[in-house]
């Protein structure tokens, strides 16, 4: 089986901002592999809402707004303060590592659901 080529992704960082802070909002867009038509099923939509506000009534962060759209995702969060505080897995609980969380694993619940 021939393995599946990603383009690399541009990285949008500001040199010695601290995405760690809860004082900021962020608008972060998350697209899917190869700008396939995922989120156009609604049933997978519904996988990513959940885990939105699963991560949201958990207080992780402070969800604005979101917009789904067939190929990616928008949203305008907020990292709460009780969340940046704490130590994760991966040590300092920033934006990056809060992004990784969710990909990994709304990635994982798609793989196991729909196998995609």
């Amino acid at each position: 089986m021939a393995q599946k080529t990603f383009k690399q992704r541009r990285h949008i960082h500001l040199k010695n901002f601290d995405y760690g802070s809860h004082e900021h909002v962020f608008f972060i867009t998350i697209c899917t592999a190869a700008k396939q038509h995922y989120f156009a099923d609604p049933k997978i939509s519904q996988i990513v809402i959940d885990e939105l506000e699963h991560r949201r009534a958990n207080q992780e962060i402070r969800l604005f707004c979101y917009c789904i759209m067939p190929d990616h995702l928008h949203m305008l969060i907020r990292l709460n303060e009780s969340y940046t505080k704490k130590k994760g897995a991966f040590g300092e609980r920033t934006l990056q590592n809060w992004v990784s969380a969710f990909k990994r694993y709304t990635a994982k619940m798609l793989r196991e659901t729909f196998n995609v």
